[in-house]
């Protein structure tokens, strides 16, 4: 079965999508909360990132998300750190979960699918797309984010359109989920046909 890579912008609807695909009956993986079992206090990046940013970043002996942000989107420099220490880890679990799943669709929701150069990784890379109005009023209704701060890290990552280039398809999840659904579902159908027949 192929392996599907879904990526876009800060806030396009990545997760949105990936549910559908759960749904349907695809194994999900999620970069983000490999991450965030990483740097919880038993995880495996804990120590090394409160020993590159000091303990201003821990709240009640947890590392804070919103604090560690706030240090590492304001610096380039300080946000490769990060990086650094985490990326090889979860692009090591992100790969024992596709060699687990080879039977059935497996879908890998990752933002920093293309800055990090791991298209290969996946038969197929999809790109959730939405329009920048909808992509800060709902970053701001789900994450309490000024618009400031939203902006900020949708800098930090690719533009979309350079990511679109890059990608085999796109899901325009700009208007309603019921279409946002219908294109997935087509899309799903189109990547387990061939296991279908098989049937």
């Amino acid at each position: 079965m192929p392996c599907l890579g879904i990526t876009g912008s800060f806030g396009s609807g990545k997760t949105t999508v990936a549910r559908f695909f759960h749904k349907l009956g695809a194994k999900v993986v999620d970069a983000d909360k490999i991450t965030h079992a990483l740097i919880a206090p038993q995880g495996a990046c804990f120590k090394g990132i409160v020993k590159a940013f000091g303990r201003s970043i821990l709240t009640s002996g947890r590392i804070d998300r919103k604090k560690l942000a706030e240090v590492v989107f304001r610096s380039p420099l300080k946000r490769r750190k990060l990086e650094r220490i985490i990326h090889p880890r979860v692009i090591a679990r992100i790969k024992n979960e596709i060699r687990k799943n080879k039977g059935k669709l497996v879908v890998v929701e990752i933002p920093l699918l293309f800055e990090k150069d791991l298209q290969k990784m996946f038969d197929v890379v999809a790109v959730v797309d939405v329009n920048q109005t909808n992509q800060i009023n709902r970053l701001k209704k789900r994450a309490a984010l000024t618009t400031g701060e939203i902006l900020e890290r949708i800098r930090a990552q690719w533009p979309i359109k350079r990511k679109i280039k890059l990608a085999d398809c796109v899901i325009d999840n700009t208007g309603s989920l019921q279409k946002t659904k219908k294109q997935v579902l087509e899309l799903y159908k189109i990547l387990t046909r061939n296991q279908e027949r098989k049937k």
